[in-house]
């Protein structure tokens, strides 16, 4: 069940995907200091991008060495808008500013999807994939900053002084057969569990263990922290209606020696 604790943990102590843009720094929670966060922060029943952003815009706020200077600056042409960056942050340290994009984002490792390594990682549903957010990032979301009509909505900066930087932060599941294979390319911190098909899936199922499938707000979270488990047979209904939606739900997995497990089950 999502908690505020639960959710800002799932942020401060999210791995990132360890893939380098030319021109970008790869930005990492763990070079705040002094995090000291707002007991009012707030998360309502809203989607998990927005809660993301929220939790993340919180962590650099309450911080000692980051400030935020804008947020979600919209880049307008014409009445139309061309694009968004998500942060303008200052280190309070060095005072040097950056224009600072996060991400977080669920992949799943298909070895026969490509013959390329990074174009391996899809979303759950292969609505989506790694390599293609990544090629969004470099050719449009970074590029916006040198857009002219950027520099009128940050009139107050000097564009040529601004870096930029990226938070990729992403939970990464491997076919159950490479759980123990070091996967080239990424940080393989960033794997936190498995997906199998529902048949193999079934086959798995140990006496004594109990499951929970959390909603797409609650994804990111440790299963440590949840309190609402199902059988089997319960999780199995659960489990049948999502795949015959095309739906690859996520399943947290709470196993009888209290170890805890999660996977996505695939209905492709």
């Amino acid at each position: 069940m999502l908690s505020l604790r639960s959710r800002i943990d799932s942020v401060l102590y999210a791995s990132t995907i360890g893939v380098t843009i030319k021109g970008v720094t790869n930005f990492e929670l763990n070079s705040l200091k002094n995090i000291t966060l707002n007991d009012y922060l707030e998360l309502p029943n809203i989607r998990l991008g927005k809660q993301i952003e929220r939790v993340f815009s919180s962590l650099i706020e309450s911080s000692s060495n980051y400030s935020i200077l804008k947020e979600n600056i919209q880049i307008i042409d014409d009445k139309v808008t061309i694009g968004e960056l998500d942060f303008i942050i200052k280190n309070n340290d060095t005072n040097v500013i950056s224009h600072l994009e996060i991400v977080y984002k669920f992949y799943l490792y298909d070895p026969n999807y490509s013959s390329i390594e990074l174009e391996r990682w899809i979303g759950p549903n292969r609505k989506d994939s790694f390599i293609e957010k990544f090629n969004k990032l470099k050719s449009q979301q970074f590029a916006l900053l040198y857009k002219p009509k950027t520099a009128v909505a940050l009139n107050d900066l000097d564009i040529k002084l601004v870096r930029q930087k990226l938070c990729f932060m992403a939970s990464l599941f491997v076919p159950h057969s490479l759980m123990n294979t070091n996967i080239p390319e990424i940080n393989n911190s960033a794997i936190v569990g498995y997906w199998l098909s529902f048949n193999d899936f079934c086959k798995r199922a140990e006496l004594g263990s109990q499951y929970y499938l959390p909603q797409k707000q609650e994804w990111g979270i440790t299963p440590e922290s949840n309190t609402e488990w199902y059988s089997f047979s319960e999780i199995r209904l659960l489990i049948i209606d999502s795949l015959n939606r095309e739906f690859s739900p996520l399943c947290w997995i709470k196993k009888s020696d209290s170890s805890f497990e999660q996977c996505f089950i695939v209905w492709w």
